[in-house]
């Protein structure tokens, strides 16, 4: 297992991974492609490029969502959400449950 690639970021990826499925995704799709055409031994030089460009991609997106997320995202709960009672949701009444008429056999 190796780290994430993006420049804030700890979360373990497998060997071979570049990013975490949540960098990974948030990369446009033809920059995606474009690192997976020259990750050969004959593009070295425009694998770092795209790698390069994939990592300022990222660093940018997350400087853009800096003041919407200050806190950032927690490596151990990243997709937590907050429990009812934390987002100010209070408990209601179930839903009013109904059974539907017993039709049967036409007689």
């Amino acid at each position: 297992m190796t780290t994430c690639a993006a420049t804030h970021c700890r979360k373990s990826v497998p060997y071979g991974h570049m990013m975490c499925r949540d960098h990974w995704f948030a990369l446009p799709a033809d920059l995606r492609r474009n690192i997976h055409w020259n990750n050969n031994p004959g593009r070295k030089a425009a694998f770092a490029n795209n790698i390069r460009a994939a990592i300022d991609h990222i660093d940018q997106a997350e400087q853009n969502f800096k003041d919407v997320f200050p806190s950032g995202r927690s490596a151990d709960a990243p997709n937590r959400r907050p429990k009812a009672r934390e987002a100010g949701v209070l408990p209601s009444q179930p839903p009013a449950y109904f059974t539907l008429p017993y039709l049967g056999r036409a007689s």
